[in-house]
């Protein structure tokens, strides 16, 4: 599952913490929960419609990062996560994952998305990912 290869390059380069079983950390996917005030949500995003011509799919995520009641840690926690993921090209997020063409921003920096209701900042990140899916025959 690529979001779960992203969350384990996420928690590798020390941007947060991620357990596969999903029950604790600071990553998460598909979901945010209460706590910890500190988080990141990934959750997957459609791409764009394939071309049976290649084995190479282009799909979607999306993270959203929460902090708390002061912007500043999620603006950099969310400007942190921008800086790794944009542009990485030509290898994995994890041994054994997908091949990873190219991981691009779908916008210049993190959105401000508003508060949730605790009063937490929250920032919203857009990627496409263009991948090799070896289990697709040409």
């Amino acid at each position: 599952m690529l979001i779960a290869e992203v969350a384990q390059y996420l928690a590798d380069n020390n941007l947060g913490s991620f357990q596969e079983n999903g029950v604790s950390g600071s990553i998460f996917l598909e979901c945010i929960p209460e706590t910890p005030d500190e988080v990141i949500g990934i959750y997957s995003r459609p791409g764009i419609r394939g071309d049976l011509s290649t084995t190479q799919d282009v799909r979607g995520f999306q993270l959203i990062v929460r902090g708390t009641q002061n912007p500043k840690s999620a603006l950099e926690l969310a400007q942190s996560l921008n800086d790794l993921l944009h542009g990485f090209k030509n290898g994995r997020f994890r041994e054994g994952g997908f091949w990873i063409v190219a991981c691009l921003a779908n916008q210049s920096g993190p959105a401000h998305i508003g508060r949730d209701q605790n009063g937490r900042h929250e920032y919203s990140l857009n990627f496409t990912v263009h991948l090799m899916n070896d289990n697709r025959e040409v």
